[in-house]
Formats: C-alpha cells, structure tokens, sequence
C-alpha cells in the first residue's frame, strides 16, 4: 500500500517547475504537424498558472490548448481547447501587452483560425507590433523563427 501511494504522490507532482523558453518554443514549433508533441506540451504546462510562472508560459499554456484543438478529432473537443486557449493567450497578453513573442503567437493563430471562430480583431495591430520591435530584439532564435513564419504568411503582403 506505501509503494501505491509514494507512485500516486510522484505521478500528481507538477511535471516540471523550471521551465525553460527555449524548450517550450520547440516543442511548441514541432507540434503543429506532430500529435505527440503537442500532446508533450500540453501535459508540460499542464500546470502553469499565472501567480507562478510568466506571461510568457501562460501565453504558451494557451498556445498549447489550441495546439490540441488542432490535432482533435471531436468539434466540441476542438472548440472547447480553442476558446480555452484563447482565453490562457488573451489573459498572458493583458499581463504582458509589449511581450514581441506573445504578439507574433498571437497574430499566427489569428492569421491560421477558422474565420467562423471569430479570432482576428488583432491581426492589423499585431503585425504593426511585430515588424516594428522584430530588429531590436537579442533573442537571434526568436527572431528567426518568426522571420520564417512572416515569410511564408499570406497577410505578409497586406504589412
């Protein structure tokens, strides 16, 4: 019975307390086309709350909601993660309004939604943002990252 319960004890404990950017954007940037990685990020910021961790984690705590709405088979399943995700993504915003990274989260996913979701009042704002504060960032990985996106974007053209 104490075997039992020391394996539930370690299997409730929050899957990790450092996380650290870099792994989460990965991992993020290689979910949109594979369902185990997606599901590896959800599970990892399974935890993530807004009292503990940055704007950014919550941000990618969102992200990672709609990472699974997009692997979803069920539409109420789908639905349910998506304004869930929004929801994480809109509050990390509102605590982190210049965050150049939640911006660029934000403009793709809005750029990417259905137009039946309703999810695309920033993408103007957001594009301003990102191609305004893209130069000055010292984060090279971030930079590219979001360089590659822009430029195979169909709102690029429309800047």
């Amino acid at each position: 019975m104490f075997i039992f319960l020391v394996m539930l004890g370690i299997l409730t404990i929050p899957v990790r307390a450092d996380l650290q950017v870099e792994e989460v954007r990965e991992l993020y940037w290689n979910s949109n086309e594979n369902k185990t990685n997606a599901k590896a990020l959800f599970q990892m910021l399974e935890a993530v709350n807004e009292q503990e961790h940055s704007p950014l984690m919550l941000g990618y705590k969102g992200l990672s909601h709609m990472m699974m709405a997009n692997h979803g088979i069920d539409p109420i399943k789908k639905l349910s993660y998506f304004k869930g995700g929004k929801t994480l993504l809109n509050r990390a915003l509102e605590l982190d309004e210049t965050n150049l990274e939640l911006r660029f989260h934000r403009f793709s996913v809005q750029t990417n939604a259905p137009g039946f979701l309703g999810y695309s009042d920033d993408i103007d704002a957001d594009k301003r943002f990102v191609f305004e504060h893209l130069p000055a960032t010292a984060d090279r990985d971030l930079q590219s990252k979001i360089i590659s996106f822009m430029l195979t974007s169909e709102v690029l053209s429309t800047a």
